[in-house]
């Protein structure tokens, strides 16, 4: 559980990477880090209590498809975060999973492929974690 939970952040942070890279001004991508930073400094600092909702505004000029991936990344963030709270599963920090390493090594460093080939690990690691959730869920009780 705790990989698919950590999985659901590397995605929020993957896309945020790509929206600073190729689609927002400099001003944009520091609003768009200012965003993040609670939830990373949680997961990775351990500051905070898991309380996000301070965070879910964004600046309307930001929102893009990009930015609604972020959102729907973080919004499962944290709803990982309820059901582990309301299961009892503390969280420790973990590091990224070999699978996701692997392919990164592959990524090419000049552009337009570092783009293409950024975007496709990303929809091989995001598969992945939907078989992940597939195959724990009949295993899981239903929590209100």
């Amino acid at each position: 559980m705790l990989n698919v939970y950590f999985s659901e952040l590397k995605a929020a942070q993957t896309a945020m990477l790509l929206l600073r890279w190729y689609a927002v001004e400099l001003q944009s991508g520091n609003a768009l880090l200012a965003w993040l930073k609670p939830y990373e400094d949680f997961v990775y600092r351990k500051i905070g209590d898991g309380d996000f909702s301070d965070y879910e505004n964004l600046s309307k000029k930001l929102i893009s498809k990009m930015v609604l991936l972020i959102k729907e990344e973080l919004h499962h963030f944290q709803q990982m975060w309820e059901i582990m709270q309301s299961r009892g599963v503390t969280y420790d920090n973990l590091i990224a999973s070999r699978y996701a390493r692997g392919l990164v090594k592959h990524v090419r460093t000049h552009e337009p492929a570092k783009l293409s080939d950024t975007l496709i690990f990303g929809v091989y690691i995001e598969a992945r974690s939907c078989e992940r959730f597939a195959k724990i869920s009949p295993y899981l009780d239903r929590v209100n």
